[in-house]
């Protein structure tokens, strides 16, 4: 019997890393993502690296605002929920780049999207919304992507 899991609340964390010098060819400000998923009470962050993938548990504190962390450094934010109900495909052959991990962790089948830039735009087509404000309270935890939506309300431009 298959499990059926719940979406998850997950963050977009778009970065500039205008310090490597082959990321530059990309859109400032769009030249990296990682994910953040919570799962739980706790927060799961995946950083694809070029040379690893760091994975991390968050040790945040009831109640801290993690969008508004991020958005108050200056990072770009969406936030949306997981599609863990997408039927299993065939292989998808795909350089392993942070936009690829990226869309393998939100359940997003997107073959044309290959930059930050593009998964942004895509993301905030599909439903994500930007997030910037600080000091709002913590986001609940969703069981369908539409609870997921409107605990992302708050945090709406």
């Amino acid at each position: 019997m298959k499990r059926r899991l719940p979406p998850r609340l997950a963050l977009v964390v778009f970065v500039d890393h205008a310090e490597c010098r082959w990321l530059r060819v990309l859109r400032a400000g769009f030249r990296h993502c990682f994910v953040v998923i919570r799962d739980g009470s706790v927060w799961l962050a995946c950083d694809p690296l070029k040379d690893r993938i760091e994975l991390s548990v968050l040790p945040i504190p009831q109640g801290f605002d993690l969008p508004g962390f991020y958005a108050g450094r200056g990072l770009r934010v969406l936030g949306g929920a997981t599609r863990p109900d997408l039927p299993r495909r065939g292989i998808a052959i795909a350089p392993l780049t942070c936009v690829t991990v990226a869309k393998r962790l939100l359940g997003v089948r997107a073959p044309c999207v290959v930059t930050p830039w593009q998964l942004y735009r895509h993301l905030e087509a599909d439903g994500f919304r930007r997030l910037e404000v600080q000091g709002s309270p913590p986001l609940p935890l969703p069981t369908t992507n539409s609870q997921a939506l409107s605990a992302l309300d708050s945090f709406t431009k």
